[in-house]
């Protein structure tokens, strides 16, 4: 493959003073297409070299934009307020800014929400 490089070592180890092969890329073989290159960069600042890949994600949009089933709001309301609330307990210890809580509790409320409508729409069908 263009931009490999099989020979060049990813890892020194200091007290074996050994170099080895340690960072990889694993992908779907159905996936191998996307790549368009690969490189093994210069070790500077630590024992690992970092790995680069480039891979073409295609130019063809999809159309995949998430859209709440606000009907499903209703009858999830004691379980969101259960979950805001334990999310804040475990995660509210006054280092965190409220900002960041704000947007992570938005993430697992989002991920609750979705996997709930989803573990519905699979007992329907």
């Amino acid at each position: 493959m263009e931009g490999v490089e099989p020979d060049k070592d990813t890892f020194f180890s200091h007290p074996h003073s050994v170099y080895s092969r340690l960072d990889y890329f694993f992908m779907f073989q159905r996936d191998l297409h996307r790549v368009k290159n690969c490189s093994i960069g210069t070790m500077d600042l630590s024992d690992h070299t970092p790995v680069y890949i480039n891979v073409l994600l295609g130019s063809d949009k999809k159309n995949t934009i998430l859209r709440l089933n606000t009907g499903m709001l209703n009858q999830m309301r004691q379980q969101i307020r259960t979950d805001i609330k334990n999310y804040l307990d475990e995660n509210d210890n006054g280092e965190v800014s409220p900002q960041m809580l704000w947007d992570a509790s938005k993430a697992i409320l989002r991920g609750k929400i979705i996997g709930y409508c989803s573990r519905l729409k699979k007992q329907r069908k």
